[in-house]
């Protein structure tokens, strides 16, 4: 006799519908890690270039700009700031 599987494990769901501010929010998300890949990317090549000027820019500006706009965002997505309890 063949045994099957319980209907949670054969289709899972999330715990509660994802609306579309969240999925604004964690779309917004991976646009926010893309774009410190490529800014920690670019600081790389202007450093080996030697343009300390644009690794400055970058290192002491728009990566930590984007870090804490990702850090919000993510603390938003978690629930700890939109002010509103997640069940």
């Amino acid at each position: 006799m063949r045994k099957s599987w319980p209907e949670s494990a054969r289709n899972p769901t999330p715990s509660r519908p994802i609306g579309k501010k969240e999925k604004d929010l964690i779309a917004r998300s991976r646009e926010l890690k893309e774009k410190i890949e490529k800014l920690k990317l670019e600081e790389q090549t202007e450093e080996r270039k030697g343009n300390l000027q644009r690794v400055a820019e970058i290192r002491y500006g728009l990566l930590r700009q984007a870090e804490e706009e990702l850090s919000k965002l993510t603390a938003k997505i978690d629930g700890k700031g939109t002010g509103a309890p997640r069940s």
